[in-house]
């Protein structure tokens, strides 16, 4: 990787998202929809990225603080067209008896209530296969319930995607061979995201918090084991904290 990029990576990483012990919070939205042990083992190792893999989650943070930017700069004729805009506003709300946090990257009103959206920078694959939908409506919920709390009453939960690996030839070679494709038709989608009923929002939320809150006074090797890791691929690849963690070792070991 080109020295300069790789600077630019390490310095975004050095800057971060808000830490729980700043922000006086157990965990944000995106710790609770993660798994519970990858996420005690990252607080408890604090274990240090490398900038050699992370280029798409620095394409990633481009693209949210860009386009945070730029929605700034678009608020004024926003507001003439009826628009309330928030950009990149962070709450913080009160379940089971802790305070869990979240940045939400735009909410827009135009009449009494709001829609939350959340930008996404992800594969082709995908949005072709839904593959993160469960995981996306757990996060537009938990942030939802943070609007809630804060007084704002959400009707609509929206993912806008942006396909860094879209090709319009690809997609004129998936309509030639099959017009039914539902390789995407523009390299930015909008997925509707199904909104919950407050009960099943709270229930999910303290559910959450409480497992969480249970786990940080466990052992490492009595904490509750990742269902899914992709066939080893998440650990892999995505979990900083794998060689902190007794599931990844024994996994290695064979």
């Amino acid at each position: 990787m080109n020295f300069f990029l790789m600077e630019a990576i390490r310095a975004s990483l050095e800057t971060g998202h808000p830490s729980n012990e700043s922000e006086g919070t157990i965990a944000s939205a995106t710790q609770l929809i993660s798994p519970v042990q990858q996420v005690v083992l990252t607080r408890r190792y604090k274990p240090e990225k490398d900038p050699t893999k992370c280029l798409k989650l620095f394409a990633g943070t481009a693209v949210h603080e860009y386009t945070s930017k730029m929605l700034g700069l678009a608020t004024e004729g926003l507001k003439s067209l009826g628009f309330r805009v928030l950009s990149e506003e962070r709450l913080k709300g009160t379940w089971a008896g802790e305070t869990i946090g979240g940045g939400i990257d735009l909410q827009t009103r135009r009449g009494k209530a709001w829609t939350i959206y959340d930008f996404k920078t992800t594969s082709v694959f995908t949005v072709m296969k839904m593959s993160r939908l469960e995981e996306w409506t757990e996060q537009l919920n938990i942030y939802a319930a943070l609007a809630e709390q804060a007084g704002r009453e959400v009707e609509k939960l929206r993912i806008v995607t942006f396909l860094l690996d879209w090709s319009q030839a690809v997609l004129n070679r998936e309509l030639k061979a099959n017009p039914k494709s539902n390789y995407p038709t523009e390299d930015s989608v909008e997925i509707w995201c199904k909104r919950w009923e407050k009960k099943r929002r709270d229930e999910f939320i303290e559910g959450r918090v409480i497992e969480l809150r249970d786990a940080l006074k466990l052992p490492d090797d009595k904490l509750p084991r990742c269902k899914d890791t992709w066939g080893g691929r998440r650990c892999d690849q995505y979990c900083d904290a794998a060689p902190h963690c007794h599931q990844y070792l024994s996994r290695k070991e064979f």
